[in-house]
């Protein structure tokens, strides 16, 4: 990913026209351009929609595990929660078998996977250009 695809993302999420008032209101929209300051308010931005995912996602996994009785017995996981057989040494079995995970928790972990690279990409690019200066 690269810079552009981290705002594409941020107008996918409706959130570019925010970061941009953003950086009005702080005054770093203006002459001698702020980089660094543009991204830094782009990867808020970008980081209350992780938190926002991760709590939904977190509220999803807060069920009783569907696949529980077809796990296997290597071994199998003290509890039933779907979070604790996910954290739990079953993680592949969740991705691969479990249709649960693939309905609805995959999606979201694909999406808080490219805001987390999203951030990293914006970060890195504006620690480059602040040494550049």
């Amino acid at each position: 990913m690269d810079v552009m695809g981290a705002i594409d993302l941020l107008k996918k999420y409706g959130l570019y026209n925010d970061a941009q008032n953003e950086c009005k209101r702080k005054k770093i929209d203006e002459a001698p351009y702020d980089m660094k300051g543009h991204h830094e308010v782009y990867c808020s931005y970008l980081s209350k929609k992780w938190v926002e995912l991760r709590d939904k996602r977190d509220t999803l996994l807060k069920v009783k595990c569907f696949e529980f009785d077809n796990i296997p017995d290597n071994p199998k996981p003290v509890h039933d929660d779907c979070f604790f057989v996910g954290v739990c040494c079953t993680k592949d079995y969740c991705k691969t078998e479990c249709k649960y995970y693939q309905e609805n928790i995959a999606a979201l972990v694909q999406e808080m996977n490219e805001i987390a690279e999203a951030e990293k990409v914006l970060k890195e690019v504006a620690e480059r250009d602040y040494w550049l200066r």
